[in-house]
This record gives structure tokens, C-alpha cells and sequence, in this order.
């Protein structure tokens, strides 16, 4: 069963067949567009009941002959215009394409065979031309009576007959009079009339075809865990900061007490329920005033999980400014005004790595270079100039060493010196605790022993 709720706000509860005669009833029921009930705001209870009979009567058409059917047709149709005209518009708007050439027929019908007088009689329609637009109407009476004759006979559909008691727009009711002509330059001449529409009363307006209201209500269920919390930590209700808190607290009852000459309780309370006796003496009574500001344990995390953090490595500077060295905004711009060079994070670690692999690549070589036994200085240093001994010691080299400021010593010698003094036993400068192998002297030490 299907319940159809009309434009007055009566319900009338139907089968589905009979429903599913309206083409607009089942596009709604298919997209689910009706709920509980269907709205058909644009049909009243009186019209919907009709319509509802005669869907009625045509679902089981099958059954009846076809004499019966016209019968009740006829029968059906034979109302006031108004109710008529009520009909043929649910019909339209409901898309009961059978009641809907019913209803365009028997209006077609009352047109058919009329004059202009008649047919403005019967349907209420006022004479409103000019004495001037009746004479040229009766001049061209014939040509007005066969164009309206075939217009109004053939309009069978719904937008063909509404049109006809629709109030066109201004627009269409721009007219030119039509100039008199001499009859006897042509024998056959033809014309057409329009007749001026008053602004009268319409039609109300009943509504749109689906109206839609707000319920009020959130439609997200979920707050999109914004107020979560981080539990992976401890409590705050069970960590060490508070457990001091407890014990500060404990603290300063047992000195109230004591003070009071209230014996004190002998039960053993933990390893954080001792009495402190110092109480009183010093000024960390409280969590806040404690030494390292009073943190105990871990610091607490942060309660909530949504945080955000930004880190602007490169400021914003003004593109036009820094290629050009002119901005159209001025003073006004919100970004940087300057012409200076400036390198991104991933720049400068791009470049770091270029060097170190340099770096590696030199030594490598120059590792190469003492496997080979080639005795040319990698430093472009004469060999002769190099130190046989030690400058420390005053013995020849055992693991000899480089620093910085190029001079030799001995490994265990440089070592010795730097843990008394961090600078070169030679110039003074400062060794800042490097000591490079000393390959030129270990390739001279390598070519004597040959």
C-alpha cells in the first residue's frame, strides 16, 4: 500500500498498482523522494480523489468492454470547467497520460466548431479590443475564423490547450497595428488577431514540486576524535609527580599533628609514607617550588593527540622584488623585500654530502697512492722538508699524526699533549682534538726501509 498526501494534508492510502499509473509517483518511489508518504502538494483532496477512482476503474480495464469504458469516461469528464480544468492539470503534473488525453480531448471539444464569441463566452473571456481593433477584426474575419478553427482542433495535448487560458507574458502581447491596405492590390490576403489579456486574477500558486525542510540536527555523528586524549602514558593520578604531591601533603599533616602532641600512628605505609622530619626547615613544600621546577620523574605528555606544528625553514620573500627590484605593492606587500641569495635546507645538505663524498674520494686516492708506493707528495710537499723525528720525543716517528696547522708528531705523543693542552705543541693554535694520519711521512718511512 502506498500513501499519497495531497496539497490539503489528507492522506488517502492506495494500492501500489493503482499508484504506479502516475509515471511522477513511480520516479518518486524509485529515488526513495517520498519517506512514509508521498507529497503531491500541487493536487488538492477533492482532485486527488477522482484521480484516484479513475485509476481505479482503468486498472482493470481489461475486465470491462470497451462500451463500458466509455461510458464511464464520458460520465467522468462531465463536470463543471473548473473542476475540468483542476483535472487535466493533475493529470499533467501527476503523468496519467490516459486521463491526461481525456481531459485534453474534452476540452478540445468544447472549443471545436465555435466562433470567437462563443468560445470567449464559454470560457469567460472578455471582449476587450478597441472600436478600431473591431473594425479590422470584422474586415478580416474569415482569415481569424479558419486559422482559429485549425489551431484549436488540433491541440489534443496539455500545453497546446493550457496555453490557450495561460496569461502570456508582456513581452508576447507586443503588437503593431496592422496598416490598411487597398483590397484590390491582392486577391487573397490573410491576418491575424491577437486579443489583448487583462490582468485579472490567476490561478494561486500552489508550490514547487518537492520541497525539502531542514531536520536541525548535526549531520556529523562524530567529532572526528578532535577532543581524544593520549592514554599510552601514565596517569596523571598515579605518576611521580604525584606521589610527591602525596607525600608533601603527608608531610605536612605529621607536622600539624606534632605540633598538636597527638601521637603519631606506627603503621608502615610504603616506601613513600615516611615521616619527614626536615619539614618545615627548608622551602621545597611544594611541587611548584621544588628543585628543576619541581618535575619528578618524566615530564607529563601532552593530554590531547592533535598537534600541530610548523617549520618555515625559508622566510617568504617577494618574487617580483627579488628578480626585478621592483614590487607594485610597496611598502604594503606582506612578503620580504630582499635580493640576497638564499639556499633551502635540502640545498645546503645536498651540498654538505657533495663535500664529504669528496672528501672520502681524496682519501681513498691518496690510500691508493701509499699502495702503490708512489712517492710524489699528494700535497705538493717536498719530501726533504719533512721531519724525521718527532717534535715532542725527539724519536723517530711511531704512528705519526697531522694536525691542522701541518705538524708531525708522534700518535701516542699527540695524544699525551692534547689531554694537558688543547693546542699544537709547535704554534700554539688550537688542534680542536683532530689528528690525521701523517701518509707522507709513513710513504718517506716505507721508501727508506727499501
Amino acid at each position: 500500500m502506498i500513501a499519497l498526501k495531497s496539497y490539503d494534508g489528507d492522506t488517502f492510502v492506495v494500492e501500489e498498482a493503482v499508484a504506479l499509473e502516475s509515471q511522477t509517483i513511480k520516479n518518486m518511489m524509485e529515488g526513495n523522494c517520498g519517506g512514509t508518504s508521498i507529497p503531491l502538494p500541487n493536487v488538492t483532496s477533492n482532485i486527488l480523489a477522482k484521480v484516484i477512482e479513475y485509476c481505479k476503474r482503468h486498472i482493470n480495464a481489461d475486465k470491462a468492454t470497451d462500451e463500458d469504458i466509455n461510458a464511464y469516461d464520458a460520465n467522468f469528464v462531465n463536470v463543471d470547467q473548473g473542476t475540468l480544468f483542476d483535472i487535466l492539470l493533475a493529470a499533467n503534473y501527476l503523468n496519467i497520460k490516459s486521463l491526461l488525453n481525456l481531459t485534453s480531448q474534452t476540452v478540445a471539444d468544447l472549443i471545436k466548431g465555435k466562433t470567437l464569441e462563443e468560445i470567449g463566452k464559454t470560457f469567460d473571456i472578455k471582449n476587450d479590443f478597441t472600436s478600431e481593433e473591431e473594425e479590422v477584426h470584422k474586415e478580416k474575419a474569415w482569415a481569424t475564423l479558419n486559422l482559429c478553427k485549425n489551431l484549436f482542433a488540433n491541440h489534443l495535448k496539455l500545453v497546446q490547450v493550457c496555453n490557450i487560458f495561460r496569461n502570456p507574458s508582456k513581452r508576447k502581447n507586443i503588437r503593431k497595428r496592422v496598416a490598411m491596405e487597398d483590397p484590390k492590390e491582392d486577391d487573397i490576403e490573410s491576418a491575424v488577431i491577437y486579443k489583448k489579456t487583462t490582468s485579472g486574477p490567476t490561478r494561486p500558486h500552489i508550490g514547487p514540486n518537492f520541497e525539502y525542510k531542514s531536520y536541525k540536527e548535526i549531520q556529523i555523528q562524530s567529532d572526528g576524535r578532535a577532543t581524544a586524549m593520549l592514554e599510552t602514558e601514565t596517569e596523571f593520578s598515579r605518576d611521580a609527580q604525584a606521589i610527591r604531591e602525596k607525600v608533601l601533603k603527608k608531610s605536612e599533616e605529621d607536622l600539624k599533628r606534632k605540633n598538636k602532641s597527638v601521637g603519631v600512628e606506627k603503621l608502615y605505609k610504603g616506601i613513600h609514607g615516611y615521616t619527614d622530619y626536615k619539614a618545615g626547615f627548608r622551602r621545597e613544600q611544594t611541587v611548584a617550588s621544588e628543585k628543576v621546577g619541581g618535575a619528578h620523574g618524566p615530564l607529563r605528555a601532552s593530554t590531547h593527540i592533535r598537534v600541530s606544528s610548523k617549520f618555515d625553514y625559508q622566510p617568504d620573500i617577494c618574487k617580483d622584488y627579488k628578480e626585478t627590484g621592483y614590487c607594485g605593492y610597496g611598502d604594503a606587500c606582506k612578503f620580504m623585500h630582499d635580493r640576497g641569495d638564499y639556499k633551502s635546507g635540502w640545498q645546503l645538505e645536498k651540498e654538505w654530502n657533495e663535500r664529504e663524498k669528496a672528501k672520502v674520494k681524496a682519501l681513498a686516492s691518496r690510500m691508493k697512492d701509499d699502495n702503490e708506493g708512489d712517492a710524489e707528495m699528494s700535497d705538493g710537499i717536498d719530501g726533504d722538508s719533512l721531519p724525521f723525528a718527532c717534535s715532542i720525543c725527539r724519536e723517530p716517528f711511531v704512528n705519526p699524526v697531522v694536525t691542522k696547522c701541518k705538524h708531525y708528531f708522534c700518535e701516542h705523543c699527540a695524544l699525551k699533549r692534547h689531554a694537558r693542552s688543547k693546542k699544537c705543541f709547535m704554534c700554539n693554535q688550537p688542534t680542536n682534538g683532530i689528528f690525521n694520519t701523517a701518509f707522507e711521512i709513513r710513504r718517506k718511512i716505507a721508501a727508506r726501509g727499501k
